[in-house]
């Protein structure tokens, strides 16, 4: 067999050999991802259902919450997590703001919440069961403009 045969055959039918060995798995394995068109069904299947989801909320290294504004549902929960290297906080206490009148927003009722620092990889999640505005903060970062928003829907 010369060398250009054994490469077309090594390149068509090992890489068919692999893939077929994997299939058909009785195993208990979970994905660790889904593909962004299904996760959306998923999402819209759970919504239909009423039940509670997840949001993330990313930190990063140029100062932004991102999205910095987001609409969810009374009982789901936010993520914040940080992709940089810069550790960062989600706040939404006027306790700890230097601008309150601006940087923090609670609707009556809502509780104050304090990520505390949040480092690379690291993440911080709350939910929520209080509908309303809400404007939260990063304290390091405040000065700089970090600053994000939610919109919590009653069902």
């Amino acid at each position: 067999m010369n060398r250009r045969r054994f490469l077309i055959l090594t390149g068509t039918i090992l890489p068919g050999l692999v893939l077929a060995s994997c299939g058909d798995d009785d195993s208990d394995a979970t994905p660790t991802s889904v593909p962004s068109g299904e996760q959306d069904q998923q999402e819209n299947v759970a919504q239909a259902a009423g039940q509670a989801r997840t949001h993330i909320v990313e930190m990063n290294d140029e100062l932004a919450f991102v999205p910095d504004r987001l609409t969810i549902d009374v009982g789901d929960t936010v993520i914040w997590r940080t992709v940089g290297v810069m550790p960062h906080t989600a706040t939404c206490d006027p306790a700890k703001a230097n601008n309150p009148d601006e940087h923090v927003r609670l609707p009556e009722g809502a509780q104050a919440w304090d990520s505390g620092m949040v480092h690379q990889g690291e993440e911080f999640s709350h939910a929520f069961d209080v509908a309303g505005e809400y404007t939260y903060f990063c304290i390091p970062h405040e000065a700089a403009g970090m600053v994000g928003h939610l919109t919590v829907q009653a069902e």
